[in-house]
């Protein structure tokens, strides 16, 4: 029985071309892998930037509430506030601090917390001077 060989110039010729699609499938897989990580980072940016912007509405309310109160309750100093907010697939809270200052010129902060549960959450705060009181 005849045993064929390959030459050897040929083997070295396959092991090269075995070595360059390696290499170009690990260049590849660490560049879907770069992509990856930035299409994830990306889109963790977008939520909190929608948390912070829910947020700051939620405050800006918390704002109006305190502006209401204050007009009808001249000793109103604050409170905590728990707001329900729908979204796509479940209604979710939201915690207001609402602050009125006890000095002269009284500064009325409202700091929102959204979702309140949550660990991947956004604050905002917001402050306004409290109009002046007419005798």
């Amino acid at each position: 029985m005849k045993h064929t060989s390959v030459p050897q110039r040929h083997q070295r010729r396959r092991g090269g071309a075995l070595l360059i699609a390696i290499l170009a499938l690990a260049v590849a897989s660490m560049i879907g892998a770069v992509l990856l990580q930035m299409a994830f980072t990306q889109r963790r940016q977008l939520q909190h930037e929608r948390l912070r912007t829910q947020a700051g509405w939620i405050a800006e309310a918390g704002l109006q509430r305190a502006l209401q109160k204050t007009a009808t309750d001249p000793q109103y100093r604050g409170e905590t506030w728990m707001v329900d907010v729908p979204g796509r697939n479940s209604t979710q809270q939201a915690e207001v601090q609402i602050t009125v200052g006890d000095d002269a010129g009284k500064t009325m902060t409202a700091v929102a917390t959204y979702p309140h549960t949550e660990t991947f959450r956004a604050r905002v705060r917001r402050s306004v001077p409290s109009p002046a009181k007419t005798p």
